[in-house]
């Protein structure tokens, strides 16, 4: 689908070899099993327990309904796979309400606007800071990370 990205946008993409990753068959439903338990588990370490996955979106569960903070993509090519996530930060309604309708939605969707649909991160967890180290404590959890600089990312 269309996504409106700006400062407010989070992106994260694990790319995998399938061997590196033996437990996660190179196929669409195990890769979004696998993703999903690292994003409820960082969640989880911000306090929010409600995460749920609807359709592929990533969204927090609530009594109004299920409100969609992250979509997903994948590409798998042979014994490699990558799940890129864009999750929303926060929002300008104005910037959500050029988006059109979907002529296809999710069930979970009940046909709502953009902006009775989404709900940025913002409004659950604490901090992006928090979330961003939970996130990376959660994916560290699994594999061996090293940080670093954006410059000497953008040099390699």
């Amino acid at each position: 689908g269309t996504i409106i990205s700006d400062a407010d946008t989070l992106f994260a993409t694990f790319i995998c070899a399938a061997d590196d990753e033996p437990q996660v068959p190179p196929y669409p439903d195990p890769i979004l099993d696998w993703t999903s338990s690292v994003y409820d588990a960082a969640l989880h370490g911000c306090g929010a327990t409600n995460f749920a996955v609807r359709a592929n979106d990533y969204c927090f569960a609530t009594e109004e309904g299920d409100f969609k903070f992250g979509g997903n993509a994948q590409s798998i090519s042979g014994k490699r796979w990558l799940h890129h996530t864009s999750l929303l930060w926060d929002y300008e309604p104005a910037r959500m309400g050029l988006l059109r309708m979907p002529k296809r939605q999710p069930a979970y969707r009940a046909q709502r606007s953009h902006g009775s649909f989404v709900r940025g991160l913002s409004q659950t967890l604490p901090s992006r800071d928090a979330f961003c180290a939970s996130l990376a404590a959660a994916a560290g959890a699994t594999w061996e990370l090293t940080p670093v600089e954006l410059e000497e990312a953008q040099a390699a």
